[in-house]
């Protein structure tokens, strides 16, 4: 190549980064987007709840619901919380399934009141009662749930306070952990574990919601595309939407139940290398849910869930990583060629997100990620 195309070249690369950051700019998460979508998916649930027939309104004795519910966020580490978390002597799973949830399959509409809806908020709460009330389920151990879906926790909670008995002095003892994880990694993350049907050829799928190796396309480059994209695609949109309630569900969290029985960790803090440390994620799930640090599990706190390897059986509360190091299990993917995500890509992820990581410092300042917030300064 010529000295004049390597210059060319050079400016044609200069003027790339130039539009890459333009974009950026113009698709930061606005703390205010954060705070008025809390606000308003929170009245479509208050809306739907505040519509019940009385024939779905629950019996004054059902009282039986978890101690414990970790309710976000998908890909930032809910199995090994959960997994820590039930492994504790003085704690128990509420249900064998982790993700114990009203609506599984995602076929419900939560945006207004409907008959079908209700049907199945009634349904399993008495599916609930029934079960988790028998003589071999109750103990006086503490009980963990992890069901992500944010609408149908919400919807549960304010059902339970709209309708239970006694229910402000049943609710004030729950207590609620929502688990974050650096923005970057987070997103790349669920590009790399989503199926997109607006984006990815249809397919058989053993679950319709993941990616695979077979079937998709993934790499370092489209990722970085389709965040410049930003709302541009219905890709880019998708996953700045993820991220907006990934990191903002802890203002909704706080709208509910105050600031007390809401604790944010990082999930970088649950990192064998990390979760012990004085003042960690240990000392803070201590605290916060009156357990006895030292009766944590030794094994489960050397372990990881989930290794991003492209195993099904490695995909949810059975993975355990083995033999493997411990840093390239959370930041690359097979299915992307096992290739770390772009540095200029990480970049403007913070860019995006900067107002987002700071509003959430504001709130609980042990939760940092001083890339993320470095961008607040520079932008």
């Amino acid at each position: 190549m010529s000295s004049q195309g390597l210059v060319e070249g050079r400016d044609d690369a200069a003027k790339k980064r130039a539009m890459d950051l333009e974009s950026a700019k113009k698709n930061i998460v606005q703390r205010d987007q954060i705070i008025n979508d809390s606000v308003r998916e929170l009245n479509q649930i208050h809306h739907v709840v505040n519509h019940t027939p009385a024939k779905y309104f629950p019996l004054q004795h059902w009282n039986h619901f978890p101690d414990i519910w970790i309710v976000c966020c998908f890909k930032a580490g809910t199995s090994q919380l959960f997994r820590l978390l039930t492994h504790h002597p003085n704690l128990q799973a509420f249900h064998p399934s982790k993700e114990f949830c009203m609506d599984n399959k995602r076929l419900l509409d939560y945006s207004q009141p409907n008959e079908e809806l209700y049907a199945s908020l009634y349904a399993f709460h008495s599916f609930m009662n029934i079960n988790m009330t028998q003589p071999d389920i109750i103990s006086k151990k503490k009980t963990v749930t992890a069901c992500l879906r944010r609408e149908q926790d919400w919807l549960n909670y304010l059902y339970i306070q709209k309708f239970y008995f006694n229910s402000s002095e049943y609710l004030k003892t729950r207590k609620f952990i929502i688990i974050v994880r650096d923005p970057a990694d987070l997103l790349f993350s669920m590009f790399n574990f989503w199926s997109q049907p607006t984006f990815d050829v249809a397919g058989e799928r053993q679950f319709k919601t993941w990616a695979y190796e077979h079937l998709d396309y993934r790499s370092p480059e489209l990722f970085h595309e389709l965040i410049v994209s930003g709302n541009k695609t219905l890709y880019g949109r998708s996953l700045k939407d993820n991220f907006v309630a990934s990191f903002g569900s802890f203002l909704s969290w706080i709208h509910l139940v105050g600031r007390e029985n809401v604790l944010v960790i990082k999930n970088e803090d649950l990192l064998p290398e990390k979760v012990s440390r004085q003042g960690g994620s240990l000392d803070q799930l201590s605290s916060f849910l009156g357990i006895d640090r030292d009766l944590f599990d030794a094994e489960i706190l050397k372990s990881r869930t989930n290794c991003n390897d492209g195993n099904l059986f490695s995909r949810g509360i059975g993975g355990k990583c083995k033999d493997r190091e411990f840093p390239s299990t959370s930041l690359t993917y097979p299915i992307s060629g096992n290739r770390a995500m772009l540095p200029k890509t990480r970049k403007l992820i913070y860019i995006i997100a900067s107002e987002a990581c700071q509003l959430l410092t504001q709130y609980f300042d042990h939760v940092q990620y001083d890339d993320c917030l470095q961008s607040v300064i520079e932008n």
